[in-house]
C-alpha cells in the first residue's frame, strides 16, 4: 500500500491531486452543529453544505479532542471585518472538569449553562460535569492566509458598488497569499515551507442573471434555477515544492499543472442587472491526510521507489512494442473481414438482380398469358363472325344480286332518259312525281332500316329490292347482311385488342429475359471471381472423407496444352518405396500426409503452369515446419496432434466445397434454363411480330366483307339524293310552264346525270361485292389458322405462367439468405473496424503515456527522489503541525479550519 501511494503521489507530482478538491472527491465528512455557533442565513446554510458534499476538504474531527471553526466575516473585497472562534471540547472521559489554552476574547457558552474559570496563564478551566464544552470567543489575530477579490466588467475594473446592477461580461478574481511559513526538520535537514492551506471558494449565481459561466480552476454545478460555483486554489504550495524550471517545463508543457497549483482562480460570466450574494471560503491545512498520502517516510521507500519507476519506465516500452504487434494484427483483420463483406455485398447484390429480374420475368409472363387468351378468344370470334359473312352472302347469293342490282339501275337510268322525254312533253307529268315521292319514301325506309333506326314493313322491302335491283325484299336477307357487318367488326375490334396485348407482353417478356440473362452472367462471373475454388483439388478421391462427386469447373484452363515444365517425379514409384500405396515419401497411417495438407488449400488465386489456381506444397517445404518430425530411423511422419487437426479441417473443407458444388450445380441449371428459355421466347416474338405484320392488312380484308351493307347503304343514299334533286325539278318544271323552258331542261339534264351516276355507282357494287365475297373466303380460313395458333399459344404461355410463383418464391429465398450473411458480415465488419480503432487509440495512448508521461517523469526525477520527498514530508509536517487558530493544549489532538463569508453585492 505505501509503494502504492508513492507511485501515485510521484506519479501525478503530488500537486495535481491537491488542486483536485473541487471534483466531487467523495468526501464523507460533515460539519457538526455543534460548530455552528455562529448564525447563518438559510443561504448560508445550503450552499455551505453543498460545499462541504463536494469538496475534498476533511476533518478531523471524529480524532481530534478539540475542534476548532473559525469564522470570519469579510467586505466584497475580501477585506476581513470580523473573526469568531467556535470551540468543541469533548469529553470523552466524562469528566468533571476540561483544561483548555485559548487566546480568545469575550468567551461564552453558546451550548449549556457551565462555567470556566481563567487561570490568568492563557489556560481555562471549565466546570464540565462531564459533559462536552461547546464555546466562541473573538480574536484579531491576522489569518494565516490573505484573500483579495477584484471585479472586471467588459475588461475594466470596477467596484463592487458600482458593479451593482450593470450587465455585461464580468469577470471576479479570489486570489490568496500564503503568510504561514514554517521550519522543519526532515532528516536532520531543516527546510523551509509554507502550511500547505487548500482554499476553497463557493458561490451561487441566479441563472436568471447569469449564463455561460465558467472557472479557470474549479467546477460549476447547475442546481435549479442557480449555479453552485467552486473554485480551488493551494497558495505557496508550488514555491514550497521548488522544482527546478526546466523539469518544471518537461512536467507542465500544456500549463495544466500550473494552473492548478496556481494562488488564485477567476470565475467569467455573461450578466444582466448584476447581483451576488455573500461567497463562502474554506481552508484546512491537512491536505496531505484529505488525499491519504501522508506515508511518505524513510529512504528505503525512495530506494523502491527509484526501481520501481526502472521497472515502469522498462515495462512502458514494452508494452508499446506489444500494442504495436497487437495493432499489426487488428489491421490484417480489419483488412481480411472487408474483403469478405465485400464478397458477400456483390452475392447480396447479384441475388437482389436476379429477384428483381425473376419479378419482372414473371410478370412479363403472366401478360403475356393474359394477352394469348385473349387473342385466343378474338380470333375465334373473328372465326366466328367470318363464317356468318360467307355463309350469309353465300345463302343470299350477293354476288349475283348485287349484278341484277347493277342491271336494276341501268335500267333506270334508261327509264329516265324515257321520263325526261316525257316529261319534254308535259303529258303525265303530275302522275309520274307521284311515282317518284314513293319511290323515294321507300328507298329512306330501307336506309332507315340499314342504319338499325326503322322497322321492317312493306315499303321498307320495296326500298330493298329497288337499291338492290329485286335481289334483296325479305327480311332474313337484309338482317344476315347487317349482322354479318357487325360480326365483322366486332372481330376486328378484338383481334387488334388481342395482339395489341401480346405485343406489349413480349416487350416486357424480352426485357425480363434481358435482365435475367445479365443476373446469371453477374452470378457466373461472382462465382468465378470470388467464390474462387480449385476444383482440382476438391474433386480428389484420395481422402475418404472429402468430397468426390465431379464439380464442373465453371473456369477451364484457358491454356490446355500440356505444361513446359512438367517436372516429373524424381521418384515414381507408387508407393514411395514404404508400401503405404502413394508416391510420397513418408511411413505408415500417414501416407497421405502431403496430399491431405495440401487439399486443405483450395486455392490461392496464382495460376500455375498447368492453368489450374492450386500451389501445392512439397515435403520438403513442411519438413521446417511444426507438422512433421523426423523419427530415429531418419523417416519423416506427420506428429498426431497436428494430423488431427489438418483432418478436422480437411473435413471442414469438404462440408464447404459440398455445399459449394450444390451452389454451382443449381447456377448450371439455372444458366441452362435460362438460355433455353431465351431462345424459345426469342421464337415467339419473331411469331408474334409476324402475326402482328399480318393482322396489320386484316382490318382492310374485313371491310371489304362488310361492302354488301355499306354498298346497300350507298345505294339508298345515292338514290334518295338523285330523286331528291329530280322530284325538284320537276316540281320547278311542272310549276313554271312553257315560260321556264329553259330552267325544266337544266333540271331534267340533271336528272339524267344523277340517274347515270346512279347506274355506274351500282356497276362497281356488284363489282365490289364479288371482290368481298372472295376475300370472305380467304378471310375465313385465315382465321382459322389464326384461331388454331392462338390458342396454342395460350396453352404454351399458361404453362409458362404456372411456374411464376415457384420460381420468384426460390430466388426472393436466394436473395433473404444472401442478405442474412451480407447483415452478419457487417456486423463482423463493424467490430473488426471498431477493434482496429479502439487497438490504434490504445497504441496513441500507450505511446503517449510513454512519452509523455513515463519517461518525462523518469528524466525529470531520476536521482532526485530523495529530495522531492524531504520536500513532500516537509509539507506534510507543516500541515500536520498547524493545528489551531485561538490556541490548544501541546498534548491534545486538535483540529481547525477556517470558513470566510463575503458581503453579499446589491443594487440600493
Amino acid at each position: 500500500m505505501i509503494k502504492k501511494n508513492l507511485m501515485k503521489t510521484f506519479s501525478v507530482i503530488m500537486a495535481a491531486m491537491l488542486a483536485m478538491m473541487t471534483v466531487a472527491c467523495g468526501a464523507n465528512t460533515t460539519t457538526s452543529e455543534s460548530t455552528q455557533a455562529v448564525e447563518e442565513t438559510q443561504e448560508e446554510q445550503d450552499l455551505e453544505n453543498s460545499m462541504m458534499a463536494s469538496s475534498a476538504i476533511a476533518s478531523s474531527e471524529g480524532e481530534a479532542g478539540k475542534v476548532e471553526t473559525v469564522y470570519v466575516k469579510a467586505d466584497a473585497n475580501g477585506a476581513v471585518n470580523d473573526v469568531v472562534v467556535s470551540e468543541w471540547l469533548k469529553n470523552s472521559d466524562a469528566s468533571t472538569e476540561l483544561t483548555d489554552t485559548t487566546d480568545l476574547k469575550d468567551i461564552v457558552n453558546v451550548k449549556g449553562s457551565e462555567t470556566f474559570t481563567d487561570n490568568g496563564d492563557g489556560t481555562l478551566t471549565w466546570n464540565a460535569s462531564g459533559a462536552d464544552i461547546y464555546y466562541q470567543g473573538t480574536t484579531d489575530k491576522e489569518l494565516p492566509v490573505k484573500m483579495k477579490i477584484t471585479y472586471t466588467l467588459n475588461g475594466k475594473e470596477i467596484t463592487p458598488e458600482e458593479l451593482a446592477g450593470k450587465s455585461g461580461r464580468v469577470t471576479i478574481r479570489f486570489e490568496y497569499e500564503n503568510t504561514e511559513k514554517q521550519t522543519v526538520e526532515v532528516d536532520g535537514k531543516q527546510i523551509e515551507v509554507y502550511t500547505p492551506f487548500a482554499m476553497v471558494s463557493g458561490m451561487m449565481l441566479d441563472s436568471d442573471k447569469f449564463t455561460n459561466v465558467e472557472i479557470s480552476n474549479g467546477k460549476v454545478i447547475s442546481d435549479g434555477g442557480n449555479y453552485i460555483v467552486m473554485g480551488v486554489a493551494v497558495p505557496g504550495l508550488k514555491e514550497s515544492l521548488n522544482i527546478d524550471e526546466d523539469k518544471w517545463e518537461e512536467l507542465d508543457t500544456d500549463g495544466e499543472l500550473e494552473n492548478k497549483l496556481s494562488n488564485y482562480f477567476e470565475v467569467t460570466a455573461d450578466t444582466t442587472n448584476f447581483e451576488l450574494g455573500m461567497t463562502i471560503t474554506m481552508a484546512s491545512s491537512d491536505i496531505l491526510s484529505d488525499f491519504g498520502l501522508s506515508d511518505l517516510s524513510d529512504s528505503s521507500k525512495i530506494d523502491d521507489l527509484k526501481d520501481d519507476m526502472g521497472e515502469l519506465n522498462d515495462g512502458s516500452t514494452q508494452l508499446v512494442d506489444g500494442t504495436q504487434t497487437l495493432k499489426n494484427g487488428t489491421s490484417d483483420l480489419k483488412d481480411g473481414v472487408s474483403q469478405l463483406y465485400d464478397g458477400t455485398k456483390e452475392l447480396k447484390d447479384g441475388t437482389q438482380s436476379l429477384y428483381e429480374g425473376v419479378v419482372k420475368y414473371t410478370d412479363g409472363v403472366s401478360q403475356v398469358n393474359d394477352g394469348a387468351a385473349k387473342l385466343a378468344q378474338g380470333a375465334a370470334t373473328a372465326k366466328d363472325g367470318s363464317g356468318q359473312l360467307v355463309n350469309g352472302m353465300k345463302d343470299a347469293d350477293i354476288v349475283e344480286k348485287a349484278q341484277k342490282l347493277a342491271d336494276g339501275a341501268k335500267q333506270v337510268s334508261d327509264g329516265v332518259n324515257v321520263l325526261s322525254a316525257k316529261l319534254t312533253g308535259m303529258s303525265d307529268m303530275m302522275t309520274k312525281l307521284e311515282e317518284y315521292q314513293t319511290m323515294l319514301g321507300q328507298i329512306q325506309a330501307a336506309e332507315s332500316y340499314l342504319k338499325g333506326s326503322g322497322s321492317w314493313s312493306a315499303d321498307t322491302a320495296t326500298g330493298f329490292g329497288i337499291i338492290s335491283d329485286g335481289k334483296i325484299t325479305d327480311k332474313a336477307t337484309a338482317d344476315a347482311i347487317i349482322q354479318g357487318a357487325s360480326a365483322t367488326s366486332t372481330g376486328v375490334t378484338t383481334l387488334t385488342g388481342g395482339i395489341s396485348q401480346l405485343d406489349g407482353g413480349m416487350t416486357q417478356l424480352n426485357q425480363g429475359m434481358t435482365t435475367l440473362t445479365t443476373t446469371v452472367n453477374g452470378l457466373a462471373n461472382f462465382e468465378e471471381n470470388t467464390l474462387d475454388y480449385d476444383y482440382d483439388e476438391l474433386n480428389k478421391d484420395d481422402d475418404p472423407d472429402k468430397v468426390t462427386t465431379p464439380v464442373p469447373d465453371p473456369n477451364p484452363d484457358p491454356n490446355p496444352n500440356p505444361d513446359p515444365n512438367p517436372n516429373p517425379d524424381p521418384n515414381p514409384n507408387p508407393d514411395g518405396g514404404n508400401g503405404d500405396g502413394d508416391d510420397d515419401d513418408n511411413n505408415g497411417g500417414n501416407s497421405d500426409d502431403l496430399d491431405l495438407f495440401n487439399s486443405l488449400r483450395p486455392g490461392n488465386g496464382n495460376t500455375d503452369a498447368t492453368g489450374d489456381d492450386d500451389e501445392e506444397v512439397s515435403t520438403a517445404d513442411l519438413l521446417g515446419t511444426s507438422l512433421f518430425q523426423t523419427n530415429d530411423d531418419g523417416s519423416v511422419t506427420l506428429t498426431k496432434d497436428e494430423y488431427d487437426k489438418l483432418l478436422k479441417q480437411a473435413n471442414d473443407n469438404a462440408e464447404k466445397a459440398g455445399k459449394y458444388d450444390v451452389l454451382h450445380e443449381k447456377l448450371g441449371e439455372l444458366n441452362t434454363s435460362v438460355s433455353t428459355m431465351s431462345k424459345s421466347v426469342s421464337d415467339m416474338s419473331k411469331s408474334v411480330t409476324t402475326m402482328k405484320d399480318k393482322s396489320a392488312v386484316l382490318p382492310e380484308g374485313m371491310m371489304k366483307a362488310v361492302q354488301p351493307y355499306y354498298q346497300l347503304l350507298g345505294a339508298a343514299q345515292s338514290a334518295e339524293k338523285v330523286l331528291t334533286q329530280a322530284l325538284g325539278s320537276a316540281s320547278a318544271l311542272a310549276g313554271t310552264g312553257s315560260s321556264s323552258n329553259g330552267d325544266s331542261m337544266a333540271a331534267l339534264k340533271q336528272l339524267s346525270d344523277g340517274a347515270k351516276q346512279v347506274a355506274d355507282g351500282n356497276a362497281q357494287l356488284a363489282s365490289g361485292v364479288s371482290t368481298i365475297y372472295n376475300g370472305a373466303v380467304a378471310l375465313d380460313e385465315g382465321l382459322g389458322q389464326l384461331s388454331s395458333g392462338a390458342s396454342e399459344l395460350s396453352n404454351g404461355t399458361s404453362t409458362l405462367a404456372s411456374n411464376n410463383a415457384e420460381l420468384v418464391d426460390g430466388t426472393k429465398k436466394l436473395n433473404d439468405g444472401a442478405g442474412e450473411l451480407n447483415n452478419g458480415v457487417s456486423e463482423l465488419n463493424d467490430g473488426a473496424i471498431k477493434l482496429d480503432d479502439g487497438v490504434q487509440e490504445l497504441l496513441d495512448g500507450m505511446t503517449k503515456l510513454d512519452e509523455e508521461g513515463i519517461k518525462k517523469l523518469y528524466e525529470a526525477f531520476d536521482g532526485d527522489l530523495s529530495e522531492f520527498s524531504d520536500k513532500m514530508q516537509a509539507i506534510q509536517i507543516a500541515g500536520e503541525n498547524y493545528t489551531s487558530f485561538g490556541g490548544a493544549n501541546t498534548d491534545e489532538d486538535s483540529s481547525v479550519k477556517f470558513i470566510i463569508k463575503t458581503d453579499s453585492i446589491k443594487s440600493l
